[in-house]
């Protein structure tokens, strides 16, 4: 194995601890935050595994301070020419009315939460997901969708319904999901359960099922979006 493969092992294995990171630094959009986790794992991780021994202890706390350097460095040498930290932050300004600060900051979290998730899915389910969850003509519509992949419709959904499944266990590693609310997801998208399943898998009482799996899919769906508009429109090829 190379250490650009064992890299992105580790990246893959430890994706909360990149989202705890990029928390620390909340003004910096998702865009950004993106940007730092892939040229670190792409570029500057490969060469700190060489020099990482065991006797250091667990790869997680090395990890999370050898992240936070790097993109503490990165905002400490920006180019002239990028944007200021005031310019910065008010990306994350939200329309009229806007929201409590303590809901905006919950909201930050979330993002930078599925951003890091989104990583981690192949170049096609991220497509496919910012696609329709974007601000683009094809933005919350199957059919346009699926035509653009000529795909029915419903292997359109199924996917988008798998991809949604796959977010689930690393916002709960991040901390945005419960893990009844993850496994909720993971049931319900994945493998179809019904209300009935899920109240016995998850002890749940029935009438909460809906609404609480409508909720955590409002939350996921939302944050979808508002990392969509602040990313580059991906290329769907069918």
């Amino acid at each position: 194995m190379t250490h650009e493969e064992k890299a992105w092992d580790v990246y893959l294995a430890n994706q909360d601890v990149f989202a705890s990171v990029l928390q620390k630094f909340h003004w910096l959009t998702v865009a950004e935050g993106l940007d730092a986790i892939e040229d670190f794992v792409m570029y500057r991780l490969p060469t700190a595994l060489r020099s990482y021994k065991a006797s250091r202890g667990e790869v997680r706390p090395w990890l999370y301070t050898v992240f936070r350097n790097y993109v503490a460095r990165r905002v400490a040498t920006r180019d002239q020419g990028a944007l200021s930290l005031e310019a910065v932050r008010s990306s994350f300004e939200p329309v009229d009315p806007a929201p409590p600060p303590e809901q905006q900051v919950e909201d930050r979290a979330i993002d930078q939460a599925v951003a890091v998730a989104l990583l981690a899915l192949d170049d096609h389910e991220r497509a496919l997901a910012l696609t329709y969850f974007g601000t683009g003509p094809e933005a919350g519509n199957f059919r346009a969708v699926a035509r653009k992949l000529h795909w029915p419709r419903d292997r359109v959904r199924q996917r988008l319904l798998l991809t949604l499944a796959r977010l689930s266990g690393p916002l709960r590693d991040a901390g945005v999901l419960s893990e009844t609310d993850a496994r909720l997801c993971d049931l319900s998208l994945r493998l179809g359960y019904g209300p009935d399943e899920l109240s016995h898998e998850v002890k749940v009482p029935h009438d909460e099922i809906k609404v609480t799996l409508k909720d955590v899919l409002r939350r996921i769906g939302r944050s979808l979006a508002r990392v969509a508009s602040q990313l580059p429109h991906p290329s769907l090829e069918g």
